[in-house]
């Protein structure tokens, strides 16, 4: 019942709230006959209406545009360009309801408060904005332009010889599911990402974002990662450091192979993936 009460209140509160607030401002709106400090604070109310309203009606073209989950699909919006740009539109709004109200002579007073209310809260959405969603959409292109980079990269044939090398020793590789232990790295995840920045040179590039390198390699009976190679790189310079960085890994746990009628546990060799992170 909780639930579909706050449903409702998504739903229909933005829309009732900016229907409430829009009449108030229109009755306020004018201030002849006001002077002093009756001005002054019908002044002030009418700009927090105006704030109230701009807010309104970001909340509303949110709600609108939510991506709404599919039962066999991912979530998606009905207004795709409204989802993705739902400030541009109040802003057009805005600043039509105040150069309607300034170009009329009785409101005009009413029409600067707007447009003062209206620039608190858009200010506000902005700089949210900047320090948010532009600032994820920075990251991913910077992350896509790396990846092009890595692309076209290995289309110069780099690293074709350790993968060459590295497929005529798959078959002697086992599956994880027929692992009793698959390989891991003494101390977990964490202690693998420090032993990668520890190897790390200081004269290593540095990505505009943080993000990774992905090795592919063998783990041997032994531990040692052999044949490491980039499956999913960041270009020239960063490739190089991945690999150099998983040759020089300590060893590994091995992996172990389940026990069978044809023989007892034993450590084999297996595939496995290492996250190279490169931090800003």
């Amino acid at each position: 019942m909780g639930f579909v009460l706050l449903l409702l209140l998504v739903i229909f509160g933005p829309p009732l709230l900016l229907v409430i607030l829009s009449v108030r401002f229109g009755q306020l709106s004018q201030l002849a006959g006001l002077t002093g400090p009756a001005r002054t604070r019908r002044f002030i109310w009418l700009a927090v209406l105006a704030s109230g309203m701009t807010g309104s009606l970001y909340l509303l073209l949110c709600v609108l545009s939510a991506e709404i989950p599919g039962a066999h699909a991912a979530a998606k919006s009905n207004f795709p360009w409204l989802h993705a740009h739902p400030l541009m539109p109040v802003v057009l709004v805005s600043l039509a309801i105040t150069l309607l109200l300034l170009c009329t002579p009785t409101r005009r007073p009413a029409g600067l408060s707007f447009g003062v209310g209206a620039l608190l809260v858009l200010g506000g959405l902005g700089t949210h904005w900047f320090f948010t969603d532009h600032q994820e959409d920075v990251k991913r292109e910077a992350f896509y332009q790396l990846r092009q980079v890595d692309i076209a990269y290995r289309d110069t044939g780099a690293q074709r010889a350790a993968r060459d090398s590295f497929e005529r020793q798959a078959a002697r590789c086992y599956h994880k599911d027929l692992l009793d232990k698959e390989p891991t790295f003494p101390g977990g995840d964490r202690a693998l990402d420090a032993q990668v920045q520890a190897l790390m040179r200081p004269s290593a590039p540095r990505p505009p974002v943080d993000t990774y390198v992905l090795v592919q390699g063998i783990i041997e009976p032994t531990g040692r990662v052999a044949f490491p190679h980039v499956v999913e790189g960041l270009g020239p310079g960063f490739d190089e450091e991945a690999v150099r960085i998983v040759r020089h890994l300590p060893l590994f746990e091995p992996g172990i192979l389940r026990a069978t009628a044809e023989g007892e546990q034993r450590p084999v060799a297996v595939h496995e993936q290492i996250y190279v992170s490169f931090y800003q």
